[in-house]
């Protein structure tokens, strides 16, 4: 069973979203074809599709009992948002800038376990960059910053602060860093601790602060958040939004961090967030909590800009091609999740471009 929803091309970005009034459509044939093969699993358990153009949707379904209500867990993509308040907490002057020394926040732990005079020097960027020198390794199951290590425990800040230096051994092969001098690691306590610190300069739970800065201004009224056992917010993940709410973030992304006329992000913060500064892999790079993976368009090649989390989930910004595309999955045990949600963009997503 499947709800779709199909909004044409609207006629100015104010009047775009769910409700808006249609504008000229693209095939029907061709969205036909879309909603068929997404009905049948083509790209895996798609729960919804967004696809918007210079503001304007031009395709929105929704398969497998999802709805437009539905709030989607899109796990790690709550990361993104996180970085965006950390932007917000800049842009209000209750942080001076990235490089702010992270440890500066946290007086009631030090000293710190496993003490190290690098320690000290972590700043915002290496915690926005996932390229600190801790050991904290999701993807590595023996990493004793793993994020599951992490849920163990209660106090997720003392957990990230106790972790040791990483280790880089003769005998493995070394890492390549694109010539940016960091390495990439994925960390999720890391991306916690930003969100504690955005908590500690704005004196209220980041639940209040989201709301007081984008959320509310955006129009998203009823987020769920998961939290630990000490009632502190998940913030490296877990957030669930509708598929129009996460489109309304994205879409922030896209027009400089202006919404209906307020500039709710500076465009200095979405530059440099938009931005390579860290390598994951060849042909992919990393921003602020930014996946950044290059694609090639129109005979050039352009980044991908990304949102991602666990099941397939994915959110893609591309400003120059006012493209942002929302894609909600339920592949949590599939491997093959985020290989059949990059190809939905590719196959299906960027043809909306083209057409």
């Amino acid at each position: 069973m499947f709800k779709h929803v199909l909004l044409a091309f609207c006629l100015a970005i104010s009047a775009c979203g769910p409700g808006a009034a249609e504008g000229p459509k693209q095939s029907s044939e061709g969205e036909a074809s879309l909603t068929e093969k997404l009905e049948a699993g083509d790209y895996g358990a798609v729960t919804s599709l967004w696809i918007e153009v210079d503001g304007s949707v031009v395709y929105e379904a929704y398969f497998r009992g999802a709805d437009a209500s539905t709030l989607h867990n899109t796990r790690s993509v709550g990361k993104t948002v996180t970085g965006m308040l950390l932007g917000a907490a800049i842009d209000d002057g209750l942080v001076e800038n990235v490089e702010v020394k992270a440890a500066s926040f946290f007086p009631e732990l030090m000293p710190f376990a496993n003490p190290d005079m690098r320690k000290n020097n972590i700043n915002l960027k290496d915690l926005l960059t996932m390229s600190g020198p801790l050991e904290c390794n999701d993807w590595n199951s023996f990493s004793r910053g793993n994020e599951e290590r992490m849920y163990l425990v209660e106090d997720w800040s003392e957990f990230f602060w106790s972790l040791p230096i990483k280790n880089r051994p003769s005998w493995e092969i070394p890492e390549n860093d694109g010539g940016f001098g960091r390495l990439y690691s994925y960390c999720t306590a890391g991306a916690q601790l930003v969100g504690e610190i955005v908590e500690r300069v704005a004196e209220q739970p980041m639940e209040e602060y989201a709301q007081q800065r984008l959320f509310g201004p955006l129009g998203i009224t009823h987020p769920k958040w998961n939290y630990a056992s000490s009632g502190k917010a998940h913030l490296g993940g877990g957030l669930e939004l509708k598929t129009a709410d996460w489109a309304r973030l994205a879409r922030l992304m896209a027009t400089g961090g202006v919404h209906e006329g307020e500039q709710l992000l500076s465009k200095a913060w979405i530059d440099a967030s938009l931005k390579n500064y860290v390598l994951v892999e060849p042909g992919t790079g990393y921003g602020y909590f930014w996946w950044r993976p290059e694609l090639e368009l129109d005979g050039q090649t352009h980044a991908a800009n990304m949102m991602s989390g666990s099941g397939g989930n994915r959110i893609y910004v591309m400003p120059e091609k006012g493209l942002v595309a929302v894609i909600t999955k339920n592949d949590f045990r599939d491997r093959g999740a985020h290989a059949s949600s990059e190809a939905l963009f590719e196959n299906e997503v960027l043809s909306f471009i083209k057409n």
